[in-house]
């Protein structure tokens, strides 16, 4: 897990930003997850070549098959230019990072959260486990208290937003994810990772969710 803005110490001063850092480990470890730091400014400029090329030098370095980036349509700027930043890394990780990516690389992107992302139309669903979702979200006193000044409702939307794609697949909580590439049509190894708990979007009336994956469909 890539934390793309970690530079907060001149809006909130360094002792909150270590406490931040602290919070986005432990939720991290809580979902079975590392996370490292990239440091970028906070308010992203657009065009950042910095955070492109250390993003792609993390792709080199761990040359992930599965990659899950936010959905670039967003409102909030930081949002929007993380998922570019992304994506281009994605396409300059053998000149930063020294490494040809895996070949059957598969890259999804997820929502931040429903009143932000904007045009979001998911092709898959994995559901998750409720207790550790709300093991990593409590996880986050700080955020919390954020939450409670001038985000109030961002937690409970974000827990209504997973029990909804939940109950969408018939579980009790689950997250959704586009397709963004490379290929098509794709042959996913998703299925042997995620076994019964990957469920492909749509239906046979509506199988949207199924076009890119020639082995979700029923």
């Amino acid at each position: 897990m890539l934390s793309t803005v970690g530079d907060f110490a001149s809006k909130w001063g360094a002792a909150r930003v270590e406490e931040l850092r602290a919070n986005a480990i432990a939720a991290a470890a809580a979902i079975g997850a590392e996370h490292r730091f990239l440091d970028a400014p906070y308010g992203i400029p657009a065009c950042d070549s910095s955070l492109v090329a250390g993003i792609a030098r993390a792709l080199g370095e761990l040359n992930p098959r599965l990659v899950l980036v936010p959905w670039p349509d967003d409102h909030h700027p930081d949002h929007r230019r993380t998922a570019q930043a992304a994506i281009e890394a994605l396409s300059y990780q053998s000149r930063f990072g020294g490494v040809e990516p895996p070949p059957d690389r598969e890259i999804l992107a997820y929502e931040i959260s429903p009143w932000q992302t904007r045009r979001f139309d998911p092709d898959l669903f994995v559901s998750l486990d409720p207790a550790t979702v709300a093991a990593a979200m409590g996880c986050w006193p700080l955020f919390r208290e954020w939450s409670a000044q001038t985000l109030a409702g961002y937690e409970v939307s974000s827990r209504h937003r997973l029990g909804t794609w939940g109950r969408v697949i018939g579980r009790d909580a689950a997250e959704a994810f586009a397709h963004l590439g490379p290929r098509f049509p794709l042959r996913s190894f998703l299925p042997g990772l995620f076994g019964d708990a990957l469920v492909g979007a749509g239906s046979p009336q509506y199988p949207h969710g199924w076009r890119h994956f020639a082995n979700l469909a029923p």
